[in-house]
């Protein structure tokens, strides 16, 4: 929800069962059964047009009825007939057709292969987990051979952090790589901003400078100075749009553009302002392929982090593995797999 830029307390503000059913699991002194009675309400209502969510109200109907108390066990058993978290996740998501969930998709996959190896790492037996992961084709492809020693090795859970990470890490570039090629407007911010390798250009990795240069080039500005006078004529007034400073931190690589209601009409400015670059070019069809670019950018923002806490350079190792997972995906013709989710 973070990396997304959505508030967890926009949902507890929901209208409906849906906003008091997240303010009932936030607090401590909630009353199970009553979780259970709001869960039931929610579902019913997207079981409507969501045939996945039916195993779930199955479950919380079970529970939401029984008399047994709703002790640990209770929970282990609801837990063992539903989904992974990510699966659940998966069926209260909205979807749209012209935009696969790649990311969530990924997860799940990844979340299904991966029963065996995590109830071996919850025993501690992390020797097994390794081996596990290492003759599994779904999980092997984002581990190396020194992470899978790491894993093995560790003798506690905390030592298996870093090889972990380093699964993590691929996990992202992999799907931000293929999110690069098969999103539904990666194609025409292909042809308006460039290729999405050039946001890992420069000395440095720092995706939101290289996100503003696209933005600055679409619009044929000269400077961030005349950028800003563009933006500004029509009407737009100056607090509407993110101050002079901010822009020359997001072009210093001080901080990485937030989505905030400024960014918002940063981004439609520059849309509406492409055409003088090429007259061609609608607001429309420059505004997807800046806000394309920008989830691309914003993905590769958080997963360089990660990746720093386990590597001093973490910026070469970003630049291969996502040119590698990115010719991964072209030679096999990687098309999304999520077609059943659409």
């Amino acid at each position: 929800m973070k990396i997304k830029g959505v508030p967890v307390h926009e949902m507890e503000d929901a209208a409906g069962e849906r906003g008091t059913l997240f303010r009932h699991l936030r607090r401590k002194d909630a009353s199970p059964r009553r979780i259970a009675e709001l869960a039931v309400s929610s579902l019913r209502s997207l079981a409507k047009s969501n045939s996945q969510v039916a195993i779930h109200l199955d479950a919380f109907e079970a529970i939401a009825k029984s008399d047994a108390p709703l002790a640990d066990e209770v929970a282990d058993r609801l837990a063992a007939t539903l989904p992974g978290y990510w699966g659940c996740f998966l069926a209260g998501v909205r979807r749209n057709p012209a935009r696969i969930l790649l990311f969530i998709l990924t997860y799940v996959e990844i979340e299904q292969a991966s029963v065996a190896a995590d109830a071996a790492f919850a025993k501690g037996d992390y020797c097994a987990t390794a081996e596990i992961v290492r003759v599994d084709p779904t999980l092997r492809m984002f581990w190396c051979e020194e992470s899978l020693q790491r894993l093995a090795s560790a003798q506690d859970v905390r030592q298996t952090l870093s090889a972990r990470v380093y699964a993590w890490v691929q996990v992202q570039l992999c799907v931000i790589a293929r999110s690069s090629i098969f999103e539904a407007d990666a194609t025409q911010a292909m042809t308006l901003c460039g290729a999405a390798e050039k946001l890992l250009d420069g000395t440095r990795v720092l995706p939101g400078v290289q996100w503003l240069k696209m933005a600055k080039q679409l619009t044929d500005a000269s400077s961030l100075a005349n950028l800003r006078e563009q933006l500004l004529r029509n009407g737009t007034t100056h607090d509407k749009l993110p101050s002079e400073a901010t822009i020359k931190r997001w072009s210093r690589g001080a901080v990485f553009p937030q989505q905030t209601p400024a960014l918002q009409l940063f981004v439609e400015r520059i849309a509406e302002r492409a055409h003088i670059r090429d007259p061609r070019v609608s607001a429309d069809h420059a505004y997807a392929a800046l806000a394309h670019m920008y989830r691309i950018a914003n993905r590769l923002q958080h997963t360089h982090w990660f990746a720093s806490q386990v590597r001093k350079n973490p910026d070469e190792m970003l630049k291969r593995g996502f040119a590698a997972w990115h010719a991964h995906h072209l030679a096999a013709d990687d098309t999304p797999f999520g077609s059943n989710y659409a």
